[in-house]
């Protein structure tokens, strides 16, 4: 049994060794809060006391944010419930483009043309006529033509009721704060409005895609008669800050989307780009011709005084072969990074800010490849997240390795040990295997002599009688 028992804390001892395992340390904070009108009141409001100071704007309500690092660098009124007027097409389109491919035709009709009040924007359509959903992008993003909003919520939801089904569900989904449509084209209903903020969400989801960045930034465009539908109609975009003939003309300027209605006033999205750093402003219930005065003070405020960092060249923390450790059986071993900062990962700071200025705290992440997030702050403000990248030149056999968790700003986590639980149930498998094995054989050992023993007993005994 004695021998049975070292085997046994033998066999313990290399499958400790030999099988890695994982067990953590105290883990990095979950992200696991969902915004609210309350929670983006409270970013805005939290901007530092040396944040540069923006300009002074006549819309009602405003929100410009930097689309690489995620951080909003000036906000007005920004989750504030207001009329988005045509600025709704935004939703329109990337619903367009989620759920439809450019060579599909819309057929348009009687309701989607002849429901639009007077002197509503429009292209001429008449009931029957048919556009591709290229040619029907084109006539909403640019002349924000209305019949053609009704055309394709028709086209994709079956009717326009249910594709406003579509438009509140997907603005939900993107993280909508204070959304509710009631109509495709943004024409005035009490019940239709949105705020900036989520004016942003939209429209940074819209500019992931190629199409819809294409056609919302063609400042004119001629649809050619063919066979589809024998009518040559010129568009031209209704966005001035895209036409190189208007006084707002603005060489930065992508992308966007304009809105008028007398309750709402001007409205105005509006997609920038300067060198790396890629802005999103949106301006609400402006004076006629201020919405682009606005949009371009609050460009200029962007560009001007702020600068883009990547963590990956500042922050050297996860970067390979950075720590030498043994294992928690006192093991030697070369231990290198299993992370490393995703060099596409971008962060906003003052122009008189540097890197060191920032904190930093870990968040988890839901990323497959990704084995933590590092949130930066710049005075307690969020200018953005890093994330970190599983290192596929690490070996993940090695029994410990390190990811910098010691570091103060990943809340004093403890050393990570890479060790896969299922080899546990090897090894617990294993010894009831052996305990089971040497109880066994015990039995049937003993079974067998006691017989004899017994049988050699009652031989002494008729021995002694017969002498």
């Amino acid at each position: 049994m004695k021998q049975t028992s070292i085997c046994i804390a033998l066999l313990l001892c290399i499958l400790l060794v030999s099988f890695p395992l994982t067990i953590y340390g105290d883990e990095p904070q979950v992200n696991t809060q969902t915004n609210t009108i309350d929670t983006i009141n409270e970013t805005i409001n939290s901007i530092p006391s040396d944040w540069p100071n923006a300009p002074d704007i006549e819309s009602e309500a405003a929100i410009v944010v930097e689309v690489n690092s995620g951080t909003i660098l000036y906000g007005k009124n920004a989750t504030k419930s207001m009329y988005p007027a045509s600025t709704t097409k935004l939703m329109t389109a990337l619903l367009t483009v989620e759920n439809t491919s450019l060579n599909d035709v819309v057929t348009f009709s009687s309701k989607a043309v002849h429901s639009l009040p007077a002197g509503s924007s429009h292209i001429g359509l008449r009931a029957g006529e048919k556009l591709t959903v290229e040619d029907s992008l084109y006539g909403l993003l640019l002349p924000s033509a209305n019949e053609v909003a009704n055309g394709l919520a028709e086209h994709i939801g079956g009717s326009i009721d249910n594709f406003v089904t579509m438009m509140n569900e997907r603005a939900t989904s993107l993280g909508a704060v204070n959304t509710h449509f009631q109509n495709a084209n943004g024409l005035s209903d009490s019940n239709h409005t949105t705020c900036a903020y989520d004016l942003y969400l939209i429209m940074n989801e819209a500019i992931k895609y190629p199409s819809f960045l294409r056609i919302d930034s063609t400042p004119t465009y001629v649809r050619p008669a063919d066979e589809l539908l024998n009518k040559t109609i010129p568009m031209g975009s209704t966005h001035q800050m895209l036409r190189t003939n208007s006084p707002y003309y603005n060489p930065y300027v992508v992308a966007g989307k304009t809105g008028y209605t007398p309750e709402a006033n001007r409205c105005l999205v509006t997609y920038a780009v300067k060198d790396d750093m890629k802005l999103i402003i949106v301006v609400l219930h402006a004076p006629d011709g201020k919405q682009y005065e606005d949009t371009n003070a609050l460009m200029e405020y962007g560009f001007e005084q702020f600068k883009l960092v990547r963590p990956s060249e500042q922050d050297s923390q996860y970067s390979n072969n950075s720590l030498s450790t043994s294992t928690p059986l006192q093991i030697p071993q070369q231990v290198v990074s299993l992370a490393e900062v995703n060099s596409k990962s971008q962060l906003i700071l003052p122009r008189n800010a540097s890197f060191s200025d920032l904190e930093k705290q870990a968040l988890t992440s839901t990323e497959t490849t990704t084995l933590s997030n590092i949130q930066y702050f710049y005075h307690g403000y969020p200018v953005g997240t890093a994330t970190l990248l599983e290192n596929t030149n690490q070996n993940t056999n090695d029994l410990f390795v390190s990811t910098s968790l010691s570091n103060p700003y990943i809340n004093n986590a403890k050393q990570l040990y890479i060790i896969q639980l299922w080899h546990l149930l090897i090894i617990f498998i294993v010894i009831i295997g052996i305990i089971c094995y040497t109880h066994i054989t015990k039995r049937v050992s003993h079974g067998n002599h006691v017989p004899k023993k017994r049988k050699k007993i009652r031989f002494s005994k008729q021995l002694k009688r017969t002498l």
